[in-house]
């Protein structure tokens, strides 16, 4: 029932956002756009654009067929649930649910994790590259190549995706403004070290 009424509530405020389109007759589905919205964009919900690109990729894969063969009522679907969307996300951010809610603040920083990486996962690996990685860790993997080629592609993607957030976190580190409270201690019981931990560690000025 709470959420029934959430997602009435939720359509109210979309049409409110999107009551100059209504005008127009929904012609933000052709390439210049209703009067007030940029050409790149479907919406603007709040002064923040719903980007056509991101509209007719969430329509594809909505409906799992080309743009081009989306029914006018499946794509209004998605228009509207992504104008749901963006006015939540506002909402949250309104009320500053990133600094209160324990949930949303990890989602948010695993969100800025993966952007980080991004690049690295979309990128191919080389044969070389399999080869440096298997040369430059002996201990781990002996001197046979062929016995564990299939382990280094899963195993060099995530050395790359330590490196590139170790290499966010540091830059992050590096312009932030951070006070550590005197009496405050990193110190705690020796342990074996992750290299992956320790390399983010490193990165961060804690080690």
């Amino acid at each position: 029932m709470a959420q029934a009424s959430q997602r009435r509530t939720s359509l109210l405020l979309a049409l409110g956002a999107l009551i100059g389109l209504a005008g127009a007759g929904w012609g933000l589905f052709d390439s210049a756009g209703p009067r007030g919205v940029p050409a790149h964009a479907v919406a603007l919900v709040n002064g923040k654009p719903v980007l056509r690109s991101d509209f007719q990729a969430q329509v594809e894969v909505m409906t799992s067929e080309p743009f081009a063969q989306a029914t006018a009522a499946q794509r209004r679907e998605v228009l509207d649930s992504m104008v749901d969307e963006e006015l939540f996300v506002q909402r949250g951010l309104a009320v500053a649910l990133p600094d209160s809610d324990p949930d949303v603040r990890s989602a948010l920083a695993n969100a800025v994790r993966l952007q980080a990486s991004a690049d690295v996962r979309s990128t191919a690996l080389t044969e070389a590259q399999l080869r440096a990685h298997f040369a430059q860790n002996p201990q781990r993997y002996g001197s046979d190549f062929d016995a564990v080629r299939s382990r280094l592609p899963l195993d060099l993607r995530r050395a790359q995706q330590h490196q590139a957030e170790a290499e966010l976190v540091a830059h992050l580190r590096d312009k932030a403004a951070l006070l550590l409270a005197a009496d405050v201690t990193l110190a705690g019981p020796e342990r074996p070290a992750d290299p992956a931990s320790a390399a983010v560690a490193t990165a961060a000025g804690l080690r």
